[in-house]
């Protein structure tokens, strides 16, 4: 078991978060170890 990654990503969209979250989980090799925090124009959401 590994560490736990956590990604903060900040964007001006909806397409543009999803675009980086699925570019970090195409190039990820244990999705289970990953925390992404997706915050777009001030709103905050956590996948």
């Amino acid at each position: 078991m590994g560490a736990k990654i956590k990604y903060t990503i900040f964007s001006k969209n909806a397409d543009e978060a999803i675009d980086i979250k699925n570019k970090i989980i195409i190039n990820t090799t244990n999705v289970e170890e990953l925390e992404i925090d997706i915050s777009i124009n001030e709103a905050y959401v956590f996948y």
